[in-house]
């Protein structure tokens, strides 16, 4: 009973360290980033597995508990039987020594001279003590024998079901950062594709600032020829082709610039998108990698 004893305590003990352990886990995967706070199956498990551990804690030291008593009642009827085994051992010594004796002529006691026991018990009674004393012994070695059985079969199923549990968690974390891994590396492969488009989206610009830069001195220059013109005096202000030519030439450079301006600013709104983008990608795989550790 000792032995079963000791063994049930260095079980509940490695039960107590798996469950600090649950709860560290589970108080490290709290840390998350909230974008990663997400109930998943892990979880789940995580939380089935700390009610599993306090259930198996409680029911070994229910059991370390009926194992104890039991060791007490086995020690009170082993002192007991001790204690009526001496008694049988000097009893038995007595009787040998009346059965050795032999008359002696010199020596009389008359019968009102003998010391009178009045404690001095029934034969039946004496059976019955002993007896009882036996079947108690008998009794309670039984009720160890089965509570032993009890112990190791109770043992054994709870370290089936807690490794059973164990694994389940160990798999779903595995999954999990295995998931969360695959998802990391899409975005990322998603991030050096809006880098990419951030490249030749700041080249597109670049070339319509170039473009527009281009086009403005000949605007400017239309525009200051045919506002030169209209200086000219009355009798000479007339619609000429040279300026028909230069107001054309003023209108379409004008539209050439407006539209490269519109397509500006639809690249610059673009790239704004694209980093905005970017930045949203790099907080995301970051905490990707924080819940991974």
């Amino acid at each position: 009973m000792y032995a079963i004893k000791k063994h049930l305590e260095q079980e509940k003990q490695k039960v107590e360290k798996h469950m600090q352990r649950n709860a560290e886990r589970r108080a490290h995967r709290s840390t998350r980033p909230s974008r990663e706070l997400v109930k998943d199956p892990a979880q789940s498990e995580l939380k089935k597995q700390t009610d599993l551990l306090y259930d198996t804690s409680q029911k070994l030291q229910s059991k370390i508990d009926d194992v104890s008593r039991s060791i007490v009642r086995l020690k009170t009827i082993k002192v007991n039987l001790t204690a009526d085994f001496q008694d049988k051992v000097k009893a038995l010594g007595l009787d040998r020594d009346c059965l050795d004796m032999v008359a002696n002529d010199d020596t009389y006691v008359a019968a009102n001279d003998l010391p009178y026991n009045g404690s001095t018990g029934m034969p039946y009674a004496w059976k019955k003590s002993t007896t009882q004393a036996v079947d108690e012994a008998h009794e309670e070695h039984r009720k160890a024998s089965k509570l032993r059985k009890s112990a190791f079969h109770m043992n054994h199923a709870l370290l089936t079901k807690e490794k059973k549990q164990h694994d389940m968690v160990q798999n779903l974390l595995s999954q999990r950062i295995k998931d969360v891994t695959s998802v990391k590396e899409k975005l990322h492969d998603e991030m050096c594709r809006v880098e990419d488009e951030i490249g030749k989206a700041v080249k597109v610009k670049k070339q319509l600032e170039i473009a527009i830069q281009e086009k403005m001195p000949p605007l400017n220059l239309a525009k200051q020829r045919y506002m030169t013109r209209t200086k000219r005096p009355k009798r000479e202000a007339v619609h000429d082709e040279v300026e028909h030519s230069l107001l054309l030439q003023h209108n379409e450079l004008k539209a050439v610039v407006q539209d490269l301006q519109k397509k500006l600013q639809v690249v610059v709104a673009h790239l704004g998108v694209l980093r905005r983008n970017k930045s949203e990608l790099e907080v995301n795989i970051a905490d990707k990698q924080k819940s991974l550790k």
